[in-house]
């Protein structure tokens, strides 16, 4: 069917509805003879199609053929054509296009007379019987024709009896009543006329009824459909219901969360595994029990007026405590929603247990306090500083180191307080830590007091991180080293002074253990014993003195060093003479440590007390012989 056929379709199918609907208004308020043209107008008016002829077929009178047409030459001029047609049997419904039929057949005679378009011939039939033809001009195409020949199909029986009843009316006017016959023939049609308004009136009750039935099956149909819509799209959100809820289980089902689903009485009426696990219940125990059972920090009365604030509320979020069932008591952080509903709103809980979060808490909040007490009734300056060297906080030690008020310390940075000849190492190292080089800082370096006096300071610093990793601001310990600094400058310089008494003495000293091994040896003994007195330490007496041979007697090296009182011998010493006087050394921890043995060449004096024994034994006995020559002397005179 190509589009112009189509269209014709459409419109024949629409108006052919409308078409019924006016024919039976038209058959009831329009007279017999006025009918023909009327329905033929509005049969080409409700279809679509350019002309519309009704024509019956009379047995008797002038015209074989009756065209319900006004126009004079289609009563006399169509005649042979119809009869053609009737006796080709083509009167029992017929399609024709000029293109497709032979140019002497009647259908391309009467399509010639309205311009060749499509012709649709239809039958009309009364009681089986044919009484005419409807012609319909107009009708291009084959679904076409067929569409509206089946539209017209239950029109075209009282088509039929109204152009027939025409015809004879129009056949009795045209006799007249010119005799005793011809005025009971017209008598006996109006009587036909009056039986037929009859028949027609009970056949319009008839057509009303059946569209009123018509009517009825329609709104029948259209409330079934309407039900059957609205069961669908029931059934349809019960399905995306029950999905929500499977969804809504399966959710409370996975959560670690507890939940809890209770009347405002109390009465609980649903929980989940999570708050089971949690509570230590089972679900068929919990479905027994109320929450007075499992409250541990309310009482009744206090539970019943939070229910109703609650549901006044329409949600709630708080935290408070239930019992376990082996007895122990659990933090819960609770997120309240009231359902409403009919006849009793529904409370429903998620839960969370916090007891370890809460326990983290304290714990966290009891580190805070020791840190406080710590950070303050330290007894080292403590402070925290920015990553720009701003202070933070301060401790009271700090700001007393430095004659300082707190408040004073909290307007400053570090870098007002360093003497300036310190700011650039302090500086360094701090870039450097912050930077990633080192985890910590050790530094000691002078502070400005206010009173414009310095303090010497030891410094600890360590770099605090954000959560993401990031440096946030440093933890400082400042312990003033001033007087460590001056005592370990005078052990220093005491130091120095002994070190030059200790290598400055004529005597050879050697420091030595319990076990008798040098410790430290002066330069005297260096050079007594032709080494260096580093060369002498670690080793025992015994090995400088006599390394190799036998110990003589009384040796202080021979032996273990023995704690006695302090001793002096008297050894010689290849060509030498030696005194050693030992020394023991001990304090009130450690009674006894060890000893110093201070060695002494008397070489030169030995020798001068063995010259001088020499001269005065050599006095003696020149005194001798002197006394022997007077006794001598005396005895000769």
């Amino acid at each position: 069917m190509n589009p112009e056929e189509a269209s014709v379709a459409a419109r024949s199918h629409a108006g052919v509805e409308s078409l019924a609907v006016e024919v039976a208004a038209l058959v009831e308020r329009r007279s017999l003879g006025e009918l023909p043209p009327l329905l033929a107008a509005a049969v080409r008016r409700h279809t679509g199609v350019r002309r519309v002829v009704l024509c019956v077929r009379q047995a008797g009178g002038r015209q074989p053929w009756w065209v319900a047409d006004p126009a004079p030459e289609i009563r006399a001029g169509w005649t042979r054509d119809l009869e053609a047609l009737l006796a080709s049997g083509k009167a029992n419904g017929f399609h024709a296009e000029a293109a497709r039929l032979p140019a002497d057949s009647p259908e391309r005679r009467l399509l010639a007379r309205e311009g060749n378009s499509g012709l649709l011939i239809l039958p009309l039939r009364r009681t089986g019987r044919l009484e005419g033809l409807a012609l319909l001009f107009g009708v291009d195409g084959e679904a076409a024709a067929r569409e509206l020949a089946a539209g017209l199909k239950a029109l075209l029986p009282q088509l039929a009896w109204v152009v027939a009843e025409a015809a004879c009316r129009d056949q009795l006017q045209a006799i007249g009543e010119t005799s005793p016959l011809e005025r009971a023939l017209r008598q006996r049609a109006r009587e036909l006329e009056q039986a037929n308004e009859e028949l027609r009136r009970a056949r319009l009750a008839t057509l009303n009824m059946m569209e009123d039935a018509l009517a009825a099956q329609e709104g029948l149909e259209e409330l079934n459909a309407r039900y059957r819509r609205e069961v669908e799209e029931r059934r349809r959100i019960e399905q995306e219901l029950q999905a929500q809820v499977d969804r809504m289980n399966q959710l409370l089902d996975t959560t670690m969360d507890g939940y809890i689903l209770a009347d405002t009485q109390g009465r609980i009426i649903d929980v989940n595994p999570a708050y089971c696990q949690m509570i230590g219940w089972s679900r068929q125990e919990l479905l027994r029990m109320t929450i007075f059972d499992v409250e541990a920090m309310l009482t009744p009365p206090e539970i019943e007026e939070k229910i109703r604030e609650m549901v006044s509320a329409g949600s709630a979020r708080f935290e408070t405590r239930h019992r376990r069932r082996d007895g122990r008591v659990i933090d819960l952080d609770v997120s309240i929603t009231i359902i409403r509903r009919k006849p009793s709103d529904l409370v429903a809980a998620f839960v969370r247990d916090i007891t370890a979060t809460r326990r983290t808490l304290r714990a966290l909040a009891e580190s805070e306090e020791r840190w406080r007490h710590l950070f303050e009734l330290s007894a080292v300056g403590r402070a925290t500083v920015s990553l720009q060297g701003r202070f933070l906080k301060v401790n009271r030690t700090f700001a007393d180191m430095l004659g300082y008020e707190r408040e004073e310390l909290l307007r400053m940075t570090w870098m007002q307080l360093t003497h300036p000849e310190d700011l650039e190492a302090l500086w360094g190292c701090f870039q450097a830590m912050l930077a990633g080089a080192m985890p910590s800082l050790r530094h000691e370096h002078r502070l400005v007091r206010k009173d414009g006096s310095t303090c010497w300071v030891d410094l600890s610093v360590v770099l605090m991180r954000d959560a993401d990793g990031r440096p946030a601001y440093a933890s400082v310990d400042v312990v003033d080293v001033t007087e460590r600094r001056e005592a370990a400058e005078s052990i220093r310089r005491a130091a120095e002074e002994w070190e030059v008494t200790f290598n400055s003495t004529r005597d050879a000293i050697l420091l030595v253990d319990r076990a008798g091994r040098v410790l430290r040896a002066n330069r005297a003994a260096g050079s007594l014993f032709g080494v260096s007195g580093d060369a002498l330490t670690g080793s025992s007496g015994c090995e400088v003195l006599h390394p190799g041979g036998p110990h003589p007697e009384g040796c202080p090296f021979a032996g273990p060093l023995r704690r006695s009182e302090s001793r002096s011998v008297t050894l010689g010493w290849r060509d030498r003479w030696l005194e050693i006087t030992t020394y023991p050394v001990w304090d009130d921890q450690r009674p006894w440590l060890g000893g110093i043995h201070v060695i002494r060449d008397i070489t030169e004096s030995r020798r001068n007390e063995e010259e001088r024994e020499r001269m005065r034994a050599q006095l003696e006995q020149a005194q001798k012989l002197e006394a022997i020559g007077r006794l001598a002397g005396g005895v000769a005179h």
